[in-house]
């Protein structure tokens, strides 16, 4: 174990106390729920319990290697641990269980997401063996674990991966509540009471980094942890720890790759576990829902139901017929009443026609009396085609009355049936419709889960095949990429277009990783220092200029130059002097 490392296997050391009478129901409440883990011949750590079923969240390294492990509660009462449901290596993270929670004891809420930096945060745990400590902090940062297997480097040793163990896509919060040997596993809680984060582990060089993994974590393996609970004694075998005088290798590119082939066996392995998980999961489902209490009377309801929803079913269609007669009856009258309108007029122009040759042509006729007939005429014409149009919307309104009766008629017969025949049959089904949705939502987070394990293998698979490449390509991003830390160490504004180049340009390069976390970091004050070269004179092939510089990077047979006002300026390579570019090939292994 890298000894600038320390698993602190169980809580939090008691260097800033919190005074009782502060929020006592708060830490009471917190600490009922928090329990000491002892593992004969390894040691003690801290969990606490994440639901009424006696489900345990602690740190794998506590139990690793366990044959018995021994829980006390903070009533100083202690039983024997019945298994564990799931641990995760790469996460730190087991689950463990006992036969019940004690009487009195709630389960921690779990945080939906993490939290803001500055907040204030309490540990809880047994450090060396102190039951009911707490001690309080802030959250100092989150990380990223690509972040912590960067700060953790140690030249070609990767401590982070190799020796601890853990993801690259674990997340940790760094906080400055004290921690000690005993606190991992513990809670690290909010004000609200929420787990943020399980406490693992602390830096002794530097002063309070202390990281726990994030609660988020903790609820994605519970949510795919198996109900029934495995024996201690099929734990994997405790890893060994990697001896401090073996000779780690110096070709970073031969570490980087053998590390990639170790992450995809991971990665396909982990998929493996993840589909015989699902597997078996639909299979207790399907076993389930056959003995399931609520299958027999869904069963019988859906056959009921089927004839009522038929019944409803055609209560529509002829719905839909008498809306569609009342409709056409709407449009009819509409024609009728236009139709007899123009028979109307053509009379009446009749008339007047008649009227205006009478009065032209005829001899002998006394015009009053012509002009009473054709007013007799025109009054006997219209009173008739107004009784016509009368007796039209007579007969109309009599038929849209007799279809609309109709139709909330069925509405009512098709609400009666909904609400007395329909609606107590799906009571009935309720019970077992709801065990099926609950199977099907907990199916699609596992298969969610296995896609995210698919993408990541994925990712993996063309990491690796990057590496099996032309090392061309790998050498031009490792040159950009030196580029741009040496244009962020002169405080260039060009350095986030240059580490964007090398993740757009080249996104299966192990540069790419290195690019994107410092890029996250960019304004960060924890940087790791960037490579600082010294200010030299270069000259012309030609001898026709000299320029004082340093040099910022060479990427495709181009170097760029920073002058001593911070601007950087790109020369061909073969434009520099014999000297100069001895300098550049010499410092960039070529």
């Amino acid at each position: 174990m890298n000894p600038r490392l320390m698993l602190i296997a169980a809580t939090i050391c008691v260097s800033t106390s919190v005074a009782a009478d502060e929020t006592p129901s708060f830490f009471e409440r917190v600490e009922s729920s928090v329990v000491t883990i002892q593992v004969p011949g390894r040691g003690t750590g801290s969990g606490f319990f994440i639901d009424r079923d006696g489900t345990i969240a602690t740190n794998y390294h506590v139990i690793e290697g366990a044959g018995e492990v021994n829980i006390i509660f903070h009533d100083k009462s202690s039983v024997p641990a019945i298994g564990f449901r799931a641990i995760s290596q790469g996460k730190d993270l087991a689950l463990l269980v006992v036969a019940k929670n004690p009487e009195g004891v709630v389960p921690l809420p779990l945080a939906a997401r993490p939290p803001d930096k500055g907040d204030k945060v309490f540990a809880f745990g047994a450090p060396l063996g102190l039951e009911g400590s707490v001690s309080d902090g802030i959250v100092s940062a989150t990380r990223t674990g690509s972040e912590l297997q960067r700060m953790l480097a140690d030249g070609d040793r990767d401590p982070y991966r190799k020796e601890m163990g853990y993801d690259l896509d674990a997340d940790w919060i760094q906080t400055s509540a004290p921690v000690s040997s005993g606190n991992s596993g513990g809670p690290l809680v909010n004000e609200a009471g929420q787990v943020v984060g399980v406490n693992t582990f602390k830096l002794l060089r530097g002063e309070n980094l202390n990281f726990a993994v994030l609660a988020a974590h903790v609820s994605s393996l519970a949510v795919a942890a198996p109900r029934e609970s495995l024996p201690f004694s099929k734990l994997p075998p405790p890893r060994e720890t990697k001896k401090e005088t073996e000779a780690p290798s110096t070709d970073s590119y031969e570490v980087e790759r053998r590390e990639r082939d170790g992450d995809i066996a991971d990665a396909m392995a982990e998929l493996e576990r993840w589909r015989v998980h699902i597997a078996n999961f639909e299979a207790q489902v399907e076993e389930e829902a056959l003995r399931h209490p609520g299958r027999a009377a869904y069963l019988s309801a859906k056959a009921e139901a089927a004839v009522f929803t038929a019944q409803i079913a055609n209560l529509n269609q002829e719905g839909l017929r008498q809306q569609g007669q009342l409709a056409a009856a709407n449009r009819q009258i509409g024609l009728t009443i236009a139709q007899l309108r123009q028979q109307y007029a053509a009379e009446i122009a009749q008339l007047d026609s008649t009227y205006q040759r009478q009065r032209q042509f005829g001899q002998g006729t006394d015009q009053q009396t012509l002009l009473d007939s054709y007013r007799a005429d025109h009054q006997i014409t219209t009173l008739r085609y107004e009784s016509l149009s009368k007796e039209a919307l007579r007969r109309h309104e009599l038929m849209r009355t007799q279809f609309e009766g109709r139709i909330n008629e069925l509405v009512n017969q098709k609400t009666f049936i909904a609400d007395n025949k329909l609606a107590p049959i799906l009571v009935k089904q309720q019970p077992y419709l709801d065990f099926l949705t609950q199977a099907e939502s907990t199916r699609n987070g596992l298969l969610a889960q296995l896609k995210t394990l698919e993408k990541q293998l994925k990712k993996t698979e063309n990491l690796a095949r990057g590496l099996a490449a032309p090392r061309e390509e790998d050498t031009i991003a490792r040159r950009k990429l030196v580029l741009a830390k040496n244009l962020w160490a002169a405080k260039s504004s060009a350095a986030k277009e240059r580490f964007t180049e090398v993740i757009n340009e080249h996104p299966e390069s192990f540069a790419a990783e290195q690019a994107k976390a410092w890029l996250a970091n960019i304004n960060g004050s924890d940087l790791p220092p960037a490579l600082q070269l010294s200010s030299r004179e270069w000259n012309a092939r030609t001898g026709g200029y000299k320029l004082e510089a340093r040099l910022a990077g060479y990427v495709q047979d181009k170097v760029s130059l920073q002058n001593v006002d911070g601007t950087v300026v790109e020369v061909p390579l073969d434009k520099l002097s014999d000297a100069d570019r001895q300098y550049v090939h010499e410092l960039y292994g070529e």
